[in-house]
């Protein structure tokens, strides 16, 4: 009787992962994701130290376009939105992102340039970018 019952649960089991697959199709950073930390540090902080508040949005569509959208909210009430948008490519450890915005740039305190190109890393709702030139960025997804 169990081992009737171990066959069934097995059998049971191999249908299922069979029929709907066990786990992505592969790699994805599909979704909406917020900008953490940079090199380790909380990038809005200096921004809370002068009475601002930010709202950053950065979301990868599957068809490999991203928009990015950061909002900075001044004390006294002014509000600066700045959009962006291009498209990017991911293997399982590499990523290439461009815009053809002339003020691209992923690290905050790079020049502009055509792409980005780097290494990453997901776990779970954290993805770490870490940029050819060295610089690590952590998005949480929202």
């Amino acid at each position: 009787m169990l081992y009737r019952f171990v066959s069934l649960t097995v059998f049971a089991l191999f249908v299922v992962f069979s029929v709907t697959g066990c786990g992505e199709d592969g790699p994805s950073w599909a979704g909406t994701w917020s900008l953490k930390s940079v090199d380790g540090q909380d990038w809005r902080a200096l921004l809370v130290l002068f009475g601002a508040t930010v709202e950053d949005k950065w979301t990868f569509h599957d068809d490999g376009t991203w928009d990015m959208e950061i909002t900075v909210k001044i004390l006294g009430g002014e509000t600066q939105t700045e959009k962006m948008a291009g498209t990017y490519t991911i293997t399982e450890t590499t990523f290439t992102m461009s815009s053809p915005d002339p003020e691209f740039s992923l690290a905050p305190s790079g020049d502009p340039v055509d792409e980005e190109t780097g290494t990453w890393v997901r776990d779970g709702s954290m993805l770490t970018l870490t940029l050819s030139d060295g610089q690590v960025l952590v998005f949480e997804k929202i």
